[in-house]
This record gives C-alpha cells, sequence and structure tokens, in this order.
C-alpha cells in the first residue's frame, strides 16, 4: 500500500543537440507492463538532464520483486539519433511486505 516514486536521467550522448524543440516521449513498464508514456524536454549535447522531468508514481505498490523499464525516445519519432540502442533501462528492486 505504498507510493513508490521513480525518476529517471537522461543523457545525450551525441554531439548535437535534441533537434525537436517539443522534445521525446518516455514509456514505463512496471513488470513488463506499460504504466506510463510522458513528454521529455530536449536535451543539449553532452548534456543530462536530472531534474524530474520524467517520472512515474506507482501507487499502492505490492511486496514482492519487480521491474520498472524506461524507453526513451519511445516512438522514435520525435527524436532522430544515431543510436538507439540504449534507449531503454532496466532496474530491478525488491518491495518489502
Amino acid at each position: 500500500g505504498m507510493w513508490i516514486y521513480f525518476d529517471s536521467g537522461i543523457k545525450n550522448t551525441g554531439n548535437q543537440d535534441t533537434m525537436n524543440p517539443d522534445g521525446f516521449n518516455i514509456k514505463w513498464f512496471l513488470d513488463g507492463q506499460q504504466v506510463g508514456y510522458g513528454a521529455h524536454t530536449p536535451v543539449a549535447a553532452g548534456q543530462t538532464v536530472t531534474e524530474h522531468n520524467s517520472y512515474y508514481g506507482w501507487v499502492s505498490a505490492t511486496p514482492g520483486v519487480h521491474t520498472m523499464k524506461f524507453v526513451v525516445n519511445a516512438d522514435t519519432r520525435h527524436a532522430t539519433e544515431s543510436d538507439y540502442s540504449n534507449n531503454e533501462a532496466l532496474i530491478t528492486f525488491t518491495v518489502l511486505p
């Protein structure tokens, strides 16, 4: 019955700023099921953005081992990239009873 807050830090490892002024989208998957979808502001070349621009809150977390996956530029039409293979992060965590 607790609230768990997930926040993603996004790093642009390329040498160009995110070109789309609207940024790009991020999807969140909890235990393999999509639970969120939202916008993220553009990220400058070589910069990391961690100021709570993209987040997901899980209400009533249940005990057990879970996974959370973030997929950056999820629909690939908002930001052109040279490498799409580094757009996901997966964490495994345990909620204690």
